[in-house]
């Protein structure tokens, strides 16, 4: 059994270079690509929508909210 080679392309790429290196490894390895197209359309912003970033980011902003508020409270 041969070993394998798993490729991931990045967010800024469609991940047409995968065929390249699968054609250079295939005498040596079992090549695996793995392709995101949904990723390579959005980029980036694909991590600011994430539903856990969102969530962690709207806990902490209530958590600030709820901390300054209570310092003015405390002031009056």
């Amino acid at each position: 059994m041969r070993e394998r080679v798993l490729t991931v392309h990045g967010i800024w790429t469609k991940g047409a270079w995968q065929e390249d290196v699968a054609r250079v490894f295939a005498p040596h390895f079992d090549c695996i690509s793995v392709k995101y197209p949904n990723i390579a359309l959005l980029g980036p912003l694909n991590l600011v929508l994430e539903p856990y970033v969102l969530l962690v980011l709207g806990l902490l902003l209530l958590h600030c909210n709820i901390w300054h508020a209570s310092d003015w409270v405390g002031t009056r």
